[in-house]
């Protein structure tokens, strides 16, 4: 729920438009294990040229996020 607010307050939907507030969501969320905030601060990272952050953040997103069983 976390990283789906920081997702609404960084692009303003439904809420005033604060990057900043979102990307504080994504961090609280990535904290408590979610893949998708981790994600997102991973795009985050890697699109303004912040290339360890965005390394380390897609790691960890890898760690938390569902694998996929073949089938």
């Amino acid at each position: 729920a976390y990283s789906m607010l920081g997702l609404c307050y960084f692009l303003g939907k439904g809420v005033d438009k604060n990057e900043e507030r979102g990307l504080e969501l994504w961090k609280f969320a990535s904290k408590f294990g979610s893949g998708s905030a981790s994600t997102n601060l991973g795009f985050y990272y890697l699109a303004h040229n912040f290339l360890e952050s965005a390394l380390l953040s897609f790691q960890l997103a890898h760690k938390q996020l569902p694998k996929e069983t073949p089938g």
